[in-house]
């Protein structure tokens, strides 16, 4: 049997606080207290990027790319804030990965799983280390998106916030597709972790001026690895995520006059199923930017 995930906890085993996974006990905790622990979590992601600007002032005539403050705000923006979350995030979510173990065996071909029958488990189980890995990321994304906004980052990255922050919130509440939020939110982080460093050598106006020319190797090094890990994990594995997941929804909408469980929660299957495919719909577009970028670096390092 499926445990419910929207049946709260009693309020006097409730703490207010949700930091270890214990806390989250074996019931979905109250809203109030999730959102005590995202507006937790978006302090300490603000300490954490005004702790480097202060690092970064301290050692600034050590290095000839830290002399301008506003370089440093742009290190301190995406090393302490964008790097330093997606590490958290891919951390929880690969704590979290023996739950997705079933997709893994299956597209493997190491046992049989992933069954369309079996959607409720995957889509309506409690999963405490889904809840407490949404909570961080929606402090991340609103951080993020207010960034986004100040530092003119563009409409598509805009929208690329706002879209995953509805999934998120609706998987804790009303309760829907932990399972799934282990991977989107979580292990995929992984590529974009490598990306937020690559970002500080953006000639664009969004990463430090001549960063490129003071660390060539590193900046070399990074986009090589963030090329492997995106065709990897956003290419390949999150279109097959995808798959299934969007199958698990549909398959939970056919029921969902008969099913009790799937009928009050019919509206964030379908918000999250649409929400899965505008993201999807990006990560081809950054595909694309990506080749289009190594094949500008390409003709670069051939003029040199």
């Amino acid at each position: 049997m499926c445990r419910n995930p929207t049946t709260p906890q009693t309020e006097e085993s409730q703490p207010w606080l949700l930091l270890s996974l214990k806390s989250y006990g074996t019931k979905p905790p109250k809203e109030t207290a999730i959102w005590c622990t995202i507006f937790f979590f978006l302090s300490i992601l603000c300490m954490a990027e005004q702790l480097l600007r202060y690092a970064f002032f301290s050692v600034k005539d050590m290095y000839p790319f830290l002399e301008k403050e506003l370089d440093r705000q742009i290190l301190a923006r995406h090393i302490g804030i964008d790097c330093f979350s997606c590490i958290v995030c891919a951390i929880l979510g690969l704590q979290a990965s023996p739950i997705i173990r079933e997709f893994f065996d299956h597209v493997r071909g190491i046992k049989k799983g992933m069954e369309a029958e079996t959607y409720e488990k995957r889509l309506f189980t409690y999963h405490p280390q889904a809840y407490r890995l949404g909570a961080f990321f929606m402090a991340y994304q609103i951080h993020d998106l207010y960034d986004a906004l100040v530092w003119d980052d563009g409409a598509a990255y805009v929208f690329h916030h706002i879209v995953s922050m509805i999934p998120t919130f609706l998987s804790m509440y009303p309760g829907c597709a932990g399972f799934y939020v282990i991977f989107f939110v979580g292990i995929s982080e992984i590529s974009t972790a490598v990306l937020c460093l690559l970002a500080n050598f953006d000639e664009d106006g969004h990463g430090v001026q001549d960063l490129g020319i003071h660390l060539p190797v590193t900046k070399i090094v990074l986009a090589s690895t963030f090329v492997v890990l995106f065709i990897t994990i956003r290419s390949i594995l999150w279109p097959a995520f995808s798959y299934y997941f969007i199958r698990d929804c549909m398959q939970a909408l056919k029921e969902k006059d008969d099913n009790k469980t799937v009928k009050p929660r019919a509206y964030a299957v379908r918000v999250m199923a649409a929400c899965d495919g505008g993201l999807t719909v990006l990560q081809i577009m950054w595909l694309g930017q990506i080749f289009i970028t190594l094949k500008a670096e390409i003709e670069k390092l051939q003029a040199a």
